[in-house]
């Protein structure tokens, strides 16, 4: 079953990994023949601020929705950072603080265009919830003893996210440092 594992993750991979390239391909040809819309795309795709417990740091950016699949959207991650730091707090911990990670939201798009989940090499954990809710993706997180294992990790002092939707699915990958 290992073998037949590995090829499945394999060819999800190489799937949405010709999703991508076919998705930059498309935002390349739209930046050269309208430059303008670049901008106002990119201007769009900025996560917000992640907020919770007054240590979060700002969120870094996303990159423009146009260079994933079509109909793959970013999602904010201050929702996400405040719902995983009362998960702490709930088991005496202190909060995190929350930033954004534009290659953890070109993970969790690369999922969301594949429709399944794996880890990249630079995530701890990775998931998704339907429908998209910050509370419901950290509880489905806290259900499973090896995220949240990660989640309760004691000496973190900060997590990094990369969050997206899709059909109304919100995948998401993250990183505890």
């Amino acid at each position: 079953w290992q073998a037949a594992e590995a090829a499945r993750i394999a060819a999800v991979r190489a799937a949405a990994e010709q999703a991508a390239a076919e998705a930059a391909q498309r935002a390349a040809a739209q930046r050269s023949a309208s430059p303008r819309s670049t901008t106002a795309r990119s201007n769009r795709a900025a996560a917000p601020a992640a907020s919770g417990g007054g240590s979060a740091a700002p969120a870094a950016a996303a990159p423009a929705a146009s260079a994933w699949a079509p109909g793959v959207s970013s999602y904010g991650v201050g929702g996400l950072g405040a719902a995983l730091n009362a998960a702490r707090a709930a088991n005496g911990l202190p909060a995190l603080s929350v930033s954004g990670s534009s290659s953890l939201a070109d993970h969790a798009a690369a999922m969301a265009a594949a429709g399944s989940i794996w880890h990249s090499g630079s995530d701890h954990i990775v998931g998704w919830v339907q429908p998209a809710s910050d509370s419901q993706m950290i509880a489905a997180y806290m259900n499973s003893p090896g995220h949240r294992a990660w989640i309760l990790k004691e000496g973190k002092s900060s997590v990094s996210i990369g969050a997206v939707t899709i059909n109304g699915r919100l995948y998401t990958a993250m990183r505890f440092s």
